[in-house]
């Protein structure tokens, strides 16, 4: 038997998806979403439970034979998949860090083995313990960091359901935490007399990852006037400066920007 849903969230809401609840043929409820419209939906609905009730009674057999799909085997092709969608080494290894991190603390050892519930629990366990290695224990991560392995985890689903490789998404339900009730980092602007004293300690101080102190401070110097991130700035090269233009222009491209799309900013005189 299955029903159709709304989200609590959604309810009211113009447009928003109706999700199917149903137990599929080896008694386990799954979570399905559905379309914007009831009427095709409880269709949709329908054809589903007709398709449980056929594969029970041994005339249909199952979409995919989930049992012989071990997440590591997947892990391969989902780097795969990354890599071909033309993302960074640094994103790629990651995603799949944080997968992998997910999937072993779960116990998780095949695809039809992923619950909402075992990564629920696993991301607070996160949040309360940290990551636990075998020589020290780690300081609880913030919900960011929570947010950043959720993230990770859902893309994985996604791309199985987008491949077959399981027959619907098992943590569609799970949702972000709102980050901002928990601030690990409060952030500001250096004030113009912090940013002469770093710059100065740069200028006198040791080489610091095979950097000399000049070559940092011109860095901490780009990093405060452009904005960009340290992995941005180590993608630059002399293309992507135009100092013949009025102003000057530094571009990132869009493979390292952290919005995956060409960043341009303009150079302070």
């Amino acid at each position: 038997m299955a029903s159709v849903y709304k989200k609590s969230r959604d309810k009211g809401r113009k447009g928003a998806c109706w999700y199917i609840d149903y137990v599929d043929h080896r008694g386990k409820r799954r979570t399905r979403r559905g379309f914007s419209d009831r009427g095709a939906t409880e269709q949709l609905a329908g054809q589903i439970a007709e398709d449980v009730r056929l594969i029970r009674a041994g005339l249909k057999a199952p979409r995919v034979e989930l049992e012989r799909l071990d997440v590591s085997s997947c892990l391969v092709a989902f780097r795969e998949h990354l890599e071909n969608r033309d993302n960074t080494a640094t994103y790629v290894a990651g995603v799949l860090d944080r997968v992998h991190k997910v999937m072993a603390g779960c116990g998780v050892k095949l695809v039809n083995e992923i619950t909402a519930a075992a990564v629920a629990a696993f991301l607070a366990k996160l949040r309360r313990e940290g990551n636990v290695g075998k020589k020290k224990q780690h300081r609880p991560v913030g919900k960011t960091t929570s947010n950043h392995y959720l993230r990770s985890v859902k893309h994985f689903c996604r791309w199985l359901v987008r491949t077959r490789r399981l027959p619907d998404n098992p943590i569609m339900e799970l949702e972000l935490l709102n980050a901002q009730t928990d601030p690990r980092h409060q952030r500001r602007a250096l004030s113009i007399d912090e940013l002469e004293r770093l710059l100065n300690a740069a200028l006198s101080g040791p080489e610091v990852e095979n950097l000399s102190g000049p070559d940092r401070a011109m860095l901490y110097l780009l990093a405060a006037w452009t904005g960009y991130r340290k992995g941005e700035i180590g993608s630059l090269t002399s293309a992507s400066f135009d100092l013949t233009s009025d102003p000057a222009i530094v571009t990132v491209a869009a493979g390292y920007s952290k919005r995956r799309r060409r960043d341009q900013q303009v150079l302070h005189p």
